[in-house]
């Protein structure tokens, strides 16, 4: 009935702190530490509790539904299945070691995190009326690539997703955008590139991780490369603006570097896709790619990527043909 109603009220992180009656009179109070743990608690009327989550009162444990989580190790009592993908972050540690702005989601959205880590859901073609400049910029990026053919297929492959997909302005590695896959998704750390080649570069890689694909390789680079020149090239036409440079080899006067010039401008300009020379591109990007080039301190960042992961039996690009 109407008297039985009660209000719940969360924090950032989706955790329950109060509940009151339609008079404002407090049923339930909690304080978490940053790990889930109760701090304190005024009576305990239901189970949901740190990030919303049902809390077994047997065990002590979090129910999250892949796995269980204990608040007091600050670990998960099963390993993460994606745990060969960043084993710098161990396969029982939970959120990445950052509980204040990381939650382990379970949705079926894209979203987009505001400065004060604040979620919002990504639609299609929304306007974003909020104040802050780097979502708001966020927002147009996935516009722009939702104007394109091909970024609207991508696009709403990932909007219609059982996982979850955040778009962050979080740097990945070193100060770089880079994509994070979990168990749920992924977290997009664009790290102030919010421009349109790195965003529907970083989402193209969420389309192969939605799609079994996913993991750190140099096949999924030069795809990813290929698809956000695609991207640019289509806005840019569709806005009647000039076409955007794609870089291709470091030296164009050497036979690789001839070779990779060669399969590249063909994959990105031809009207349907090549798998010669697609593995060409794969095979001497290393050596040849400008995106390969050493850094001020000699670091060439792809060098210890595997060509292919076994997951990675195929080209997703090659259903996005022509690429622009």
């Amino acid at each position: 009935t109407a008297d039985d109603a009660y209000f719940y009220f969360t924090d950032h992180l989706g955790s329950t702190t109060h509940i009151t009656d339609r008079s404002g009179d407090v049923a339930q109070y909690a304080a978490y530490t940053p790990y889930g743990s109760l701090f304190r608690e005024y009576r305990s009327v239901q189970p949901y509790k740190f990030n919303g989550k049902e809390l077994d009162q047997e065990t002590g444990y979090y129910y999250y539904g892949a796995r269980y989580y204990d608040p007091t190790t600050a670990l998960w009592l099963g390993t993460d299945p994606l745990k060969h993908k960043y084993p710098d972050i161990g396969a029982y540690v939970y959120c990445a070691g950052n509980p204040i702005r990381y939650v382990d989601p379970d949705g079926r959205k894209v979203t987009v995190t505001e400065e004060g880590g604040t979620s919002f859901t990504y639609t299609q073609g929304m306007t974003y009326e909020g104040s802050d400049k780097v979502a708001a910029q966020q927002v147009n990026g996935l516009n722009a690539i939702n104007s394109t053919e091909n970024g609207n297929n991508v696009l709403s492959s990932l909007t219609s997703s059982k996982k979850l997909y955040n778009v962050t302005n979080g740097s990945f590695d070193e100060g770089t955008s880079g994509i994070m896959e979990n168990a749920n998704g992924a977290t997009l750390y664009m790290n102030g590139n919010n421009d349109l080649s790195t965003m529907s570069h970083e989402i193209f890689h969420a389309y192969q991780y939605e799609n079994g694909q996913g993991g750190a390789s140099i096949h999924n680079e030069v795809e990813a490369y290929l698809f956000s020149a695609g991207i640019t090239y289509s806005f840019s036409m569709l806005n009647g603006g000039p076409s955007s440079s794609f870089e291709y080899a470091i030296n164009p006067n050497t036979t690789g570097g001839k070779e990779y010039e060669k399969s590249v401008s063909n994959l990105l300009n031809w009207k349907s896709f090549s798998s010669s020379d697609f593995n060409s591109a794969v095979s001497l990007f290393k050596n040849n790619s400008q995106k390969n080039m050493p850094d001020i301190y000699g670091k060439q960042v792809y060098n210890n990527y595997p060509e292919r992961r076994n997951n990675q039996t195929k080209s997703l690009l090659s259903k996005f043909y022509p690429l622009y």
